[in-house]
Parts: structure tokens; sequence; C-alpha cells
């Protein structure tokens, strides 16, 4: 075994570790997705299984398999990036659905064998699915990843660098001269993944201030009145929370407590900009990537969740996937023995949005509702 083949075998299998181990610790479906597609990349059963047996698969048979294999991790990547920017429609997710269903037609009519067809013909439609795969997924983690960082960077980049050079294939898989140049490059690029993903496994990295073990009530409370809300706030003293806000930054360094963390909703800068509290500026639209974080905070100790931007997050995705996110994070709270505080104004949602978060959080009565846990 050439020492590149080994390199690129090794980072394979990394690439399924860090995936598996993302989509273990934080329940994120696109890690899943990923993590899947990393593993079908990693195999390679007639080397490792067949092999060893003394069974050889049939030529032609060995190929198809391998383009259905290369198609579908295509498809995994792109649900996986529908996944990672936020939970996906159905309409979103039909898409690579379809496309899917499309390569698997277009790998059996190529592979007739009246047909007589090139390697380039055969081998497009998987391949450049699975290119494709690979550059969406690694623009969308470039976009969304929070982590300021050279070398976790290098995961999608490296990801990027190999769908490009992947999507050439086709041809250039056909010139003999080309070949070992191009595993060369492929192994290159996984590598840089590798190296990228270990950097990148407590992805958003966000040192978390120090918080003791708080002890919070399970369950919720509803807030229909801002300024008893603001109260509140002003009553946990030097309680650690993760507020989830649009509050005006002065007023929240004014009645937090320095160990406190702000994940601060805005679209107009992003990343750390206070340290006493921590307050980090995140898009409103990285819900996914928001929860996570909220994830690590409850891990890590924090057990008071405060949530006052709910109607932004309306505005900015719509009522469903901000519902999606709010009952997400509602679960994640419970599971941690936690209490989530929301703040909202029932005058500004329609009433069967109304009656959705009431059937989750009893009825708004006044200003402040205790909900079920």
């Amino acid at each position: 075994m050439s020492i590149v083949y080994a390199l690129n075998l090794v980072s394979r299998w990394v690439l399924f570790g860090v995936a598996l181990h993302k989509a273990y610790r934080e329940r994120n479906r696109g890690w899943i997705y990923i993590a899947v597609s990393f593993f079908l990349a990693a195999m390679d059963p007639e080397r490792f299984l067949l092999a060893p047996l003394g069974f050889h698969l049939n030529p032609g048979v060995a190929f198809a398999l391998d383009m259905v294999n290369t198609l579908f991790q295509g498809v995994l990547m792109i649900i996986a990036a529908e996944y990672i920017k936020e939970e996906p429609s159905m309409a979103k997710m039909t898409f690579p659905l379809a496309i899917g269903v499309l390569g698997y037609f277009w790998i059996i009519v190529t592979n007739v064998g009246e047909l007589s067809l090139g390697f380039t013909t055969k081998t497009l439609l998987p391949v450049i699915v699975y290119a494709a795969g690979y550059l969406y997924l690694g623009i969308i983690i470039l976009k969304y990843s929070l982590t300021k960082g050279f070398i976790p960077k290098l995961f999608p980049i490296g990801m990027i660098l190999l769908g490009m050079l992947n999507a050439t294939y086709p041809y250039t898989a056909t010139l003999k001269w080309f070949l070992p140049w191009g595993f060369t490059l492929g192994t290159v690029f996984r590598v840089m993944m590798a190296i990228g993903a270990l950097g990148v496994v407590l992805w958003p990295r966000i040192q978390l201030p120090p918080v003791r073990k708080a002890v919070a009530e399970s369950g919720t409370v509803v807030y229909t009145d801002h300024e008893a809300a603001k109260d509140m706030l002003k009553s946990l003293g030097e309680e650690g929370i993760v507020a989830i806000t649009r509050s005006e930054l002065n007023f929240l360094k004014s009645v937090l407590s320095p160990n406190s963390m702000v994940f601060w909703i805005t679209r107009v800068q992003e990343g750390e900009i206070e340290k006493s509290p921590l307050v980090y500026a995140i898009s409103p639209t990285k819900l996914g990537i928001l929860l996570d974080l909220v994830s690590k905070a409850l891990s890590s100790g924090y057990r008071t969740v405060y949530l006052d931007a709910f109607e932004y997050l309306i505005l900015e995705n719509g009522f469903t996937p901000a519902l999606r996110f709010l009952l997400d994070l509602k679960d994640r709270v419970l599971i941690h023995g936690g209490e989530l505080v929301l703040t909202l104004d029932p005058n500004t949602l329609d009433e069967n949005q109304l009656k959705i978060l009431e059937r989750e959080f009893g009825e708004f009565k006044g200003p402040a509702s205790q909900g079920s846990a």
C-alpha cells in the first residue's frame, strides 16, 4: 500500500469519525447525512471484504455499484447542506431526491450492454451530482460557520477543491497520464478536509464563560409583557443564563451576570462583540447553528434560556421554521432539566399561530404564564 493511498484511506475514516461525533453530540440531522456520506466514501467492500475471502465482483457490476455509491454520496451532501442552513421544507427536499432518482435511471440506461456507451457518458451525471454535493456543502459550511480560525476552514475549502477536481473526472479519468496526479490531488484535498475537521469538532467554537451547575425550575415560562420580562432578568442576580435576544446591549450588560452568555440576533455583524457577559452576534437565519450553540451551553451547565426574539425570527424565517426552532429549543432545555423563558406579544400572531403556541406552552393569560414541562 503506497503512502498516498494510505493517507487517502486514513483521511476518509477521520472524516467519518468527526462527522459521526458531531451527529451524536449535537443531534443535527445535517451531520447525520454527512456521516453516512463519509462512511460510503470510506468503505471499499470489494477490497476489504470480498477480496480477503477470495471473491471478486464482475467488472461491470462493480462499476455500476461504484456509480450508485457516488451518486448517493452527492445526494446526501446536498440534503446535508439544506439541514446545515435550516430545517428544509418538503419542496427543498424534493429536488435532491429527484436528482437521485434521475441519476439512478441514468446509471441503469447507460450500462445497458447493447448501447456500448463510453466511460465519460456513463459517469457524467453521477459524478456531477457527487461534485455538486461537495461544492454546495463546502460553500454552505464556509458561509454558515462561526469559526474564525484558519485550520477549521480547511474542512470546507478542501471539500470545495475536491468537488471541483471530481467535476473533471468523467474526462480526466480517461487520460492515463493524469490518473496518478488526480488521485494525489484528491488525497491532498481529503487530508486538508481531515485536518480542518479535527479543528472543527467543536464547531462553532466559542469559549463559554465558566458557570456553576445552575439550578433552575424545570419547565417553561411565557411573558406577554416585555417590561415584566426585563424585571425577571434583573432578578436573576449572579445566576448565569443563556439569552437569545435583540435587547439593547447596554441594558443586557447592566442586568446580566458576567458569566451569562448572550446570542444577539442581528444581520449587521457576526462574531464575538463583548466579553463580559459574552455577547455573540449571530444571523437570525442560522437557526440550526444557534441550536447547536445553545445545546453546547446547556451541556456545560447553563440551565436557564431566555428568548425575546421569537417575533423577529418569524419575520426573517417564516412562522413554521421559527416554530420548529422554538419547539426544538424547548425540548433541549427540558431534557437538561432547565427552564425556558419566552417573551412574545400575542398580538403579533394570527389566531392559528397563537393556538399552536398555546398547545405547547399553555394559554397566555397575563404578564407571565407557567407552561408545562
